[in-house]
């Protein structure tokens, strides 16, 4: 199935969708619904089209995107076939009609209804032929349902909620960025879009020149993200030393609970009892060295870098031997096309990146189902933190509760609040 959106330069929550083209694998048939495109009388509304969906499993190019107008539908996302057997996704055709358009009016609105029906009936018929072979490939694996259904279905939740924003201060930063304003005027929100297909399986972030994972530190443009709650504040829970700590899972070493994996390494390299922060800071930077680098042989003798060692070497000579890897948790494969001139060490990085990932998605898929009915939204992922709008309603177990389901009994965080996102401090 695809739909057409109205304008292409929208966000999806935004949007609107002015056709849809249903291609059916029993019949063979290709049926084609417009809904308001000028070209052809419309013969139905998206709200009727939705009803034909009923039990129906649904192939679409990005689920993410749909789920703004058929959030209940049993959608299957084409670009995963591809992305988790190859690790790329599936070039659609399009048009030159359609692309010449957009790219010379890539500023005007409702641009899609400016491109004839016909042309997109046939960049659908095109698609179809394309995406045929993807039929009967298996969406009940497990890698499968976690891309499809964890990781899809929760990034599009934390997209949907938006990030309250002071305007006057974002547009300064971001001027051409869009800000959307609420019926009543009380809320001004901007919206992110994440992208999921990316080699070493860490979203991106970005939406109308804003890189939302990349937001600078230092010119004070985070300070224009705000609470969409009256005194309200945000909050982001942070992992200590993530990359670590999940090496530290994948090697089943146990790190003392009264200290973190730096403190602990710490005592090691330097042979002291106690670290201060100079100690600390050299911890970090060595350990990261370690992980992501060749070992150095005098810290092999260290047992979590002696088990790290032996790990880097597995995960290599399996990639040598078939070509790829899987990740640890999901078992997406990593292959060769992937890489460009892999290494032991590159690869090892690939990896850990993959668990990340896997790891925070999965977390953050559990928080969700905690705070459905409570006034604590998550706004934004970046790889090793989340960021929350909380409400002051929101009492102090509740918080407990949601640091608690990130932590899992396997990681340590760190957690910051403040009136906006530049002004975090340590709770």
């Amino acid at each position: 199935m695809k739909f057409i959106f109205r304008d292409t330069n929208l966000h999806p929550s935004q949007d609107k969708v002015i056709a849809a083209f249903v291609y059916d694998y029993q019949t063979k048939q290709s049926e084609y619904f417009n809904f308001e495109h000028p070209d052809v009388t419309a013969n139905s509304t998206l709200k009727t089209f939705k009803k034909t969906l009923a039990n129906k499993k649904v192939y679409v190019n990005n689920k993410k995107r749909y789920k703004y107008h058929i959030p209940n539908a049993e959608l299957y996302d084409i670009n995963l076939f591809s992305f988790l057997k190859d690790g790329e996704v599936v070039e659609m055709p399009n048009h030159l009609y359609t692309t010449q358009l957009q790219m010379t009016h890539n500023k005007l609105n409702h641009v899609n209804l400016v491109v004839p029906y016909v042309v997109h009936q046939n960049e659908f018929d095109a698609e179809v032929d394309l995406i045929d072979q993807y039929e009967d490939e298996n969406t009940d694996s497990y890698c499968f349902k976690f891309f499809n259904n964890i990781v899809t279905d929760t990034l599009f939740e934390v997209e949907r909620n938006g990030i309250h924003v002071n305007t006057p201060q974002f547009k300064a930063c971001f001027p051409n960025a869009r800000v959307v304003t609420s019926e009543d005027g009380s809320q001004d929100t901007v919206y992110s879009e994440y992208y999921i297909y990316n080699p070493t399986g860490r979203p991106s972030n970005k939406f109308d020149s804003v890189n939302y994972v990349a937001l600078n530190k230092e010119d004070g443009c985070r300070e224009s993200f705000t609470s969409r709650f009256a005194n309200g504040k945000l909050m982001m829970v942070d992992f200590t030393g993530f990359h670590p700590y999940l090496v530290a899972q994948l090697i089943q070493y146990k790190v003392p609970d009264e200290e973190t994996i730096y403190e602990h390494l710490a005592k090691q390299y330097y042979n002291v009892n106690q670290v201060d922060s100079e100690l600390m800071a050299k911890s970090k930077k060595l350990t990261m060295v370690n992980l992501y680098g060749q070992i150095k042989d005098q810290y092999l003798n260290i047992p979590f870098f002696a088990k790290t060692d032996e790990l880097k070497n597995k995960y290599w000579e399996m990639f040598e031997k078939k070509g790829y890897v899987t990740t640890p948790i999901y078992k997406r494969k990593i292959t060769s096309k992937q890489i460009s001139d892999p290494n032991k060490n590159k690869l090892f990085a690939y990896i850990i990146q993959a668990a990340e990932t896997e790891y925070g998605l999965n977390s953050l898929g559990n928080v969700l189902k905690y705070v459905t009915d409570k006034k604590i939204v998550p706004i934004l992922y970046v790889y090793d933190s989340i960021v929350f709008d909380v409400s002051p309603e929101v009492d102090e177990r509740t918080i407990q509760d949601v640091i608690d389901i990130i932590k899992n009994k396997k990681f340590k965080v760190k957690v910051y609040t403040g009136n906006n996102y530049n002004d975090l401090r340590l709770r």
